[in-house]
């Protein structure tokens, strides 16, 4: 398990829009939830929108299911330097509050392979493009940073893969937002 139910309910009592306290540090927010750094040195991401997707599961819900999913697939993932976090869920006054490890990139996790273009039927979607791929020659990436996005969108779904929302730590490169 990561972190602590007490402090998971901490970061869910706290306001979206007010600065976090003392020994706390917003390390992410988005459309759906913030991401708290704790002074356990865990993140929680809290919703901030408890609305929930046509299955009823929240963000942080799918999130913490998607990891269990993804590490049991870890084997099939390493081929491509991915590695997933734990992430535990804690049900806190009504609300989902998932707890991480504090992942910091060592560098950033972009490649210009992966552009976000128009389809002819006026559909955004990803477009990988391997002779543009400048991520490896300046690091010590073994995996283009765009063939990981095709990864986790194509095997397990997750469409909001870019640069913010993947870390690269430790050799590999984790998805540190598992909701969508």
């Amino acid at each position: 398990m990561i972190g602590s139910k007490k402090l998971a309910r901490i970061a869910e009592s706290l306001d979206y829009d007010s600065r976090a306290p003392n020994g706390w540090k917003t390390v992410g927010w988005g459309g759906y939830r913030r991401a708290l750094l704790a002074p356990d040195g865990v993140v929680y991401k809290v919703m901030h929108d408890p609305s929930k997707d046509a299955t009823g599961h929240t963000v942080n819900q799918l999130e913490a299911e998607r990891s269990r999913t993804m590490r049991r697939k870890a084997r099939y993932l390493w081929k491509y330097d991915i590695a997933v976090p734990e992430v535990t869920a804690y049900a806190v006054n009504g609300t989902t509050v998932n707890a991480m490890p504090y992942l910091p990139s060592t560098r950033q996790c972009q490649c210009n392979s992966w552009e976000y273009d128009q389809d002819d039927d006026g559909e955004w979607r990803y477009t990988y493009k391997i002779n543009l791929c400048r991520c490896r020659k300046w690091g010590n990436a073994r995996t283009c940073f765009g063939i990981v996005y095709k990864v986790l969108e194509e095997e397990f779904g997750l469409t909001d893969m870019w640069a913010p929302n993947l870390s690269y730590n430790s050799g590999f490169t984790w998805p540190i937002d598992l909701g969508e």
